[in-house]
């Protein structure tokens, strides 16, 4: 009974990792989310500047895979370059599909931040900014990851699900 019991408990486990798009890793995710941050940010920035209107979106985006993660970039954010370039290099190396995806569908900096921090890999969700004391950047409003993405910042969910999470406890008082 208690294999029974043990083995169930590690199949849910193993389930929930699976199922978060959010890779591991052996940083804090505080630094992981931060390190999206700053590569989106500078990544924008490179595309930007280093590039004519008429190159094509693949090219840039393809050279900002390959220089963003400098730790010259790096220098601005909360966490030291070094920390901050290791977490850019996961981040190039693990997403890198993601990445242009969302730099192909998107030209605004907060919306790419929304979509790769918060949407896709949910690297930046429940994330408490407030504390960071070099980079005083907030974030995207809560209002405008709900917009984009329909989670919440802080809990990840859907606003949906979140509601059906009150009838249920409604639910259940009632019982």
């Amino acid at each position: 009974m208690q294999y029974q019991y043990l083995l169930t408990v590690i199949f849910f486990a193993l389930t929930i990792i699976y199922a978060s798009a959010y890779k591991p890793t052996k940083f804090a995710k505080e630094v992981v989310c931060e390190g999206c941050h700053a590569f989106v940010t500078e990544a924008t920035k490179l595309m930007n500047r280093k590039h004519t209107a008429k190159d094509k979106i693949d090219t840039r985006i393809r050279d900002a895979l390959r220089r963003t993660c400098d730790t010259e970039n790096l220098r601005a954010y909360e966490f030291s370059p070094p920390n901050l370039k290791k977490v850019c290099d996961y981040w190039t190396t693990e997403y890198k599909d993601e990445i242009t995806k969302v730099f192909k569908e998107y030209s605004e900096p907060e919306e790419r931040e929304i979509a790769l921090c918060f949407d896709v890999t949910d690297a930046c969700i429940g994330v408490d900014r407030s504390t960071f004391r070099i980079n005083k950047y907030k974030g995207p409003s809560r209002k405008a990851v709900r917009e984009q993405t329909g989670k919440s910042k802080m809990t990840g969910k859907k606003k949906e699900s979140a509601k059906a999470e009150t009838k249920q406890k409604d639910k259940k008082e009632e019982l």
